[in-house]
Parts: C-alpha cells; sequence; structure tokens
C-alpha cells in the first residue's frame, strides 16, 4: 500500500511472464467492468511501463480476516476497532453478499469470482466493506451457464462440484459465501493443517500452507424463525427443530475425506467450522455474539440460511440475490 495524489493506494503485480501479465490483464478488464459499485475495492488504473502493475484504491489495512482471527495484530492507527459488534457482522456479510450479486447480474454475463475469503475483504476507514481478490475470477462466455477451468481459490471455500468435475457457475461462489458467513459468526476459520484428496483426483495441484489466514492462503493456482424457542436454544443438546433440513449431526464438510484422515483431523481441532455441527455452530456463535433476543433470531436465521448455501447439490442452493435479499429480511427481524 502506498499514497499517491492524496489517496491510499493497493499495487498489485506479477511475476514478469507471458502467462503472469495475461492473467493481470484479464483482472484488470473485470476490475474496471465492476469498479462502481460501492462494496467492491474500486480499481484506478494500471501502469504499463518496466513492470505492469494494477492499481486500487484502498483507504485501509483492515481485513476482515485480521478482525475475526486476529483482532490484536489487526490494530493500527486507522483502526477504529478490533472486535466486530453483530450488527456490524450483519451489515458486512449483507454488504460482501450485494457485491458478489452485483458482479453475477450487473453485466452481460455473470463474473463468478472464485474467491470468496475473508482475506480478500477489507474495511475502509468508515468501516464500508470492499470485496477485493480478482485474480482467479472469470467471466461467463455468452449463451454458456458454466466455466470449466482448473481448481482455483482456497481451500475450505472450494464448492464439491469445482472440485470433482472442474465446473464452475454461480453456486459456487454461493458455497464460498456460507463458509464465510459461518466464519463470520463463529469467528472460527473452515480449516487447518488438512485438506481433502478428493480435491485433486483429476491431478491438480495444490502448495497448502499451515492456515487459510495468513498473508499467503492456501490458494489452489433462511427461513422464518419465529417459531424459535429461544430459552432452549442456549441449552438444549437437540437442536433439530430450529433445522428441519439438516441432521444436527451432520458436519460442515467441503468433501468427506477418508477416514483415517477425517478421524484424525476431529481429534486435532472440532473448533475449525470444516469439523463443526450446526449444534456446535450455534454454540460458538452464542459464545462470540453479545445478543439480544431478537438478534439471537437473526444468528439463528443466518445460521439456517449459510446451511442451504453449503447444500452439496447447487441447484438446492440460494442464488446470491435471492440470499442477499435474506440477509436484508433479518436484519429486520425483531425480539
Amino acid at each position: 500500500m502506498g499514497i499517491h495524489e492524496e489517496r491510499y493506494i493497493l499495487l498489485k503485480t506479477c511475476h514478469n511472464s507471458t502467462e503472469g501479465i495475461k492473467q493481470l490483464f484479464e483482472e484488470a478488464a473485470i476490475a474496471l467492468e465492476i469498479r462502481n459499485h460501492k462494496n467492491i475495492m474500486k480499481f484506478l488504473g494500471c501502469c504499463l511501463e518496466t513492470k505492469v502493475v494494477l492499481v486500487y484504491e484502498c483507504q485501509s489495512k483492515r481485513r476482515l480476516s485480521n478482525l475475526l482471527h486476529d483482532p490484536k495484530g489487526a490494530l493500527s492507527s486507522e483502526n477504529i476497532y478490533s472486535a466486530l459488534s453483530w450488527g456490524s457482522k450483519l451489515r458486512i456479510a449483507t454488504e460482501i453478499a450485494d457485491a458478489v450479486t452485483y458482479m453475477h447480474i450487473s453485466t452481460s454475463t455473470p463474473i463468478i469470482h472464485r474467491d470468496i475469503k475473508s482475506s480478500n475483504i477489507f474495511l475502509d476507514n468508515q468501516n464500508v466493506t470492499k470485496l477485493f481478490g480478482f485474480d482467479h475470477s472469470l467471466k461467463m462466455p455468452l449463451g454458456d451457464d458454466h466455466v470449466e477451468a482448473d481448481v482455483a481459490g482456497t481451500v475450505g471455500y472450494l464448492a464439491p462440484e469445482y472440485c470433482i468435475e472442474s465446473i464452475f457457475t454461480e453456486m459456487c461462489d454461493v458455497y464460498g459465501f456460507g463458509v464465510l458467513l459461518l466464519e463470520i459468526l463463529t469467528e472460527k476459520i473452515p480449516l487447518y493443517q488438512y485438506y481433502d484428496k478428493e480435491y485433486f483426483d483429476k491431478g491438480h495441484s495444490a502448495s497448502c500452507g499451515q492456515s487459510s489466514f495468513n498473508e499467503d492462503d492456501q490458494e489452489l493456482n433462511g427461513s422464518s424463525v419465529d417459531k424459535l424457542n429461544l430459552s432452549e436454544i442456549k441449552s438444549t443438546s437437540d437442536c433439530s427443530s430450529c433445522f428441519a433440513e439438516v441432521n444436527v449431526d451432520d458436519e460442515l464438510h467441503v468433501l468427506a475425506g477418508e477416514t483415517s484422515e477425517r478421524d484424525q483431523s476431529k481429534r486435532e481441532g472440532k473448533k475449525y467450522i470444516r469439523h463443526m455441527s450446526k449444534k456446535q455452530v450455534i454454540q460458538a456463535s452464542l459464545e462470540v455474539n453479545i445478543l439480544s433476543e431478537g438478534e439471537t433470531k437473526q444468528l439463528m436465521a443466518c445460521i439456517t440460511l449459510a446451511w442451504q448455501c453449503r447444500k452439496d447439490n447447487p441447484t438446492k442452493r440460494p442464488s446470491m440475490k435471492e440470499l442477499t435479499e435474506e440477509l436484508r429480511r433479518i436484519k429486520t427481524i425483531k425480539g
């Protein structure tokens, strides 16, 4: 980051190779097309002198990943606060959803982000959410309903159909958003020191680090809750009545790994979203969010929505437009 003509900017470059330069130009074309949305990091232009450099407007270094998982590390002179209130979380989720919806429906053909994650979300000095990270984004070919592409994105957020078939649609962004929404609610990371072998069934390679939320990410090149008994949510061991569509013992999963790997990962970290049941998600969310009765209803509705986004069958997931509308409805729920 730096300052140019009294504007904070973020510079992005690549290795000076033909393929790297080609990818930067493809990113620039997409970033230019979506630059006018208030929740998308604004693309200012590019420099073509000694090295190709993309220039984005970036008022703050604050990433959502730092605010959720490393609040002390996120503190700086420009930070207003290091912890997110429930209202801030719901607003951030809604703004992200609105930005991705814009990518899907505002252009001649949908633009698929392909790497929705907390470290690609910035908050500016006015706490406005800014979506970033368009290096993997693809524009849907005219007349097509999917894109065939090598697996790219971040381990933990990838939809199962994409990992297995290398077929990408808008529903893959919906899946990634569902993981992100649960991450916002629980303040837990999706995955750690583990990925499923099926990601690479088709020979895709990956360079996986330790955590999905370091600066170097693990990248590969609701329904109504009016009838909820809120007094029982915090104590009951059976929350199945709250979530009729999903068994409470179902685990959040990208793909089921081999038994030995899965069992080992369970022993290592129930605290990661990848291995949490819906009941554990509820408990984790209640632990980190100070909520009124109405806000607890909002939380439960958000969890239900996230679960719908993460259905294995992509045709059963809501569209980004539908889930954005649902998040706005959830904001109106009162006690």
